[in-house]
């Protein structure tokens, strides 16, 4: 696969980031970031930009500005899962994809993930952008061509999935086009990009690109 060093070396990743105040401390909150292929100037407000595809994930997880906090568009840090877009837009051809987040929360422990699930449930904050708002989505979706879920087979992640309008996808078209995933059918999760394992993240990209060009499923590992 493509080291991340190299990956750097083609792609920026650009981001909107904020504050939401959950009992005593704040929380960083990552609303919509952007993997850009390097070499044209990029405009100081990417939204409302068309890009090549839209990706919904679970959460931000540990994702960083990588200089001190501002309004609007900054460079992020790119994590695992970033380099693994990566990855499928190498294997595509792509020059911009979009992230979304079934929730804004930028928190890699899945232990405090859940609990500030629990204290948005109980405020009833909203935790995402598109909670209880799927029309505005919907309408983002005109910025692409096409549209991929990742959120991976945590319960909160397909628990929210449900709540924001996001499932079911049988039969769904969003703008004229159709949810993509690598899907684990014996569970009934889209698989997420990053399964930690080196194998299982190149079968990822395999089968993600597989399911874009609509060619016959490459494997059926687990993730």
């Amino acid at each position: 696969m493509i080291s991340g060093k190299v990956l750097n070396e083609q792609f920026i990743v650009m981001a909107r980031f904020g504050y939401k105040q959950f009992e005593l401390h704040q929380v960083l909150i990552r609303p919509e970031a952007r993997i850009i292929r390097k070499g044209a100037a990029i405009p100081e407000d990417l939204s409302n930009r068309k890009a090549d595809a839209l990706i919904v994930m679970q959460n931000p997880g540990s994702c960083l500005p990588r200089e001190e906090l501002k309004d609007g568009w900054q460079e992020s840090i790119p994590d695992k899962t970033q380099y693994q877009l990566m990855r499928l837009m190498e294997r595509m051809n792509w020059d911009e994809l979009i992230i979304v987040n079934l929730s804004d929360m930028c928190e890699g422990d899945s232990f405090e993930f859940k609990r500030l699930l629990k204290i948005c449930e109980l405020q009833n904050v909203p935790n995402s952008c598109y909670a209880n708002n799927i029309e505005e989505f919907i309408e983002m979706t005109n910025l692409v061509d096409h549209v991929l879920y990742g959120w991976g087979s945590k319960p909160e992640a397909k628990r929210l999935a449900m709540e924001h309008g996001f499932l079911p996808i049988e039969g769904v078209k969003l703008n004229g086009k159709e949810p993509k995933a690598y899907w684990n059918k014996a569970r009934d999760y889209p698989r997420h990009p990053f399964p930690y394992l080196p194998n299982k993240c190149e079968e990822w990209v395999d089968e993600m690109a597989a399911v874009l060009k609509e060619l016959p499923e490459v494997s059926l590992g687990e993730a």
